[in-house]
């Protein structure tokens, strides 16, 4: 059995919680900064005050563009090119896998967040949060691009994505539960680890040097679902069913250069506990 350090999701095979997607990624947002030295204040303080005081912190938003020419040649930094929302919902084809998280094969962006009478919470599938510190202990945190097909407009972490399958580097984990659940560096999340740099790059701009693949730490995965009730109310067409990997890392500020992709990303900001109390 997966033991972890949240609670509410320790073991995999029970129901995953119906909760709102930001809120879960608040609670884990909470317990990475007490992680990271921010120890002198409450989780449920910096829930309440991400969720009110963030979004009012204006100096201090960032606002780029995005350039495709920017892109190289190689596989991982040419991902999205010349593809809408809807091209890589059909297109991008990410791991299915059962409650257990054993892969069970591919399956496509589009049917995995379809939800329907047939099927109430779409597919389990793999993701990955990123959480990124800086040398101050701040979390960056973005706010998807209001032409998100789910949540769009929602303030969480860094970077959530799903690893998918034809990357390369290779972006599908192969090690079994019980590898996964060893937390062993060496062994787990190698690829999902691949799939988080792809995406810093094709969300924020971040080149891929800049955070390379050592600098990820693996610290534990849930399984959730969440319907997007937010934007599409009671019958939500569209959610998330998840194992979501959780990654974080720390760069010093400067050497995290960000060109934001506005399909993707609207706004991003730095934040520390202190702001988020007033």
């Amino acid at each position: 059995m997966r033991t972890s350090i949240f609670p509410f999701f320790q073991n995999l095979n029970n129901p995953p919680n119906p909760l709102c997607m930001v809120y879960i990624n608040l609670f884990i947002c909470c317990v990475l900064l007490l992680l990271s030295n921010a120890t002198s204040f409450t989780m449920l303080s910096y829930a309440k005050s991400l969720t009110s005081k963030s979004m009012t912190l204006s100096s201090r938003l960032h606002r780029f563009h995005f350039k495709v020419g920017l892109f190289s040649t190689t596989t991982s930094t040419t991902y999205g090119i010349g593809m809408t929302q809807e091209d890589m919902m059909i297109k991008d084809m990410i791991i299915n896998t059962n409650n257990d998280d054993s892969i069970i094969g591919p399956t496509s962006k589009h049917q995995a967040h379809t939800f329907t009478s047939d099927t109430p919470r779409g597919s389990v599938h793999r993701a990955f949060s990123v959480f990124l510190f800086n040398e101050k202990n701040e979390m960056l945190i973005t706010k998807r691009a209001s032409t998100k097909i789910t949540f769009p407009n929602v303030w969480t972490n860094a970077c959530c994505s799903h690893p998918i399958y034809g990357q390369t580097p290779d972006e599908v984990d192969h090690n079994s539960p019980s590898e996964i659940a060893s937390n062993s560096h060496k062994v787990s999340s190698v690829g999902t680890k691949h799939a988080a740099i792809r995406k810093l790059y094709h969300e924020l701009g971040v080149p891929p040097g800049s955070i390379p693949h050592s600098s990820f730490r693996f610290l534990t995965r849930f399984h959730y679902w969440a319907a997007d009730t937010v934007t599409y109310g009671s019958r939500a067409p569209w959610g998330e069913h998840e194992i979501d990997y959780i990654l974080f890392a720390r760069r010093d500020e400067g050497d995290v250069k960000m060109l934001l992709n506005e399909e993707e990303v609207g706004e991003v900001i730095w934040v520390g506990k202190e702001e988020l109390r007033r």
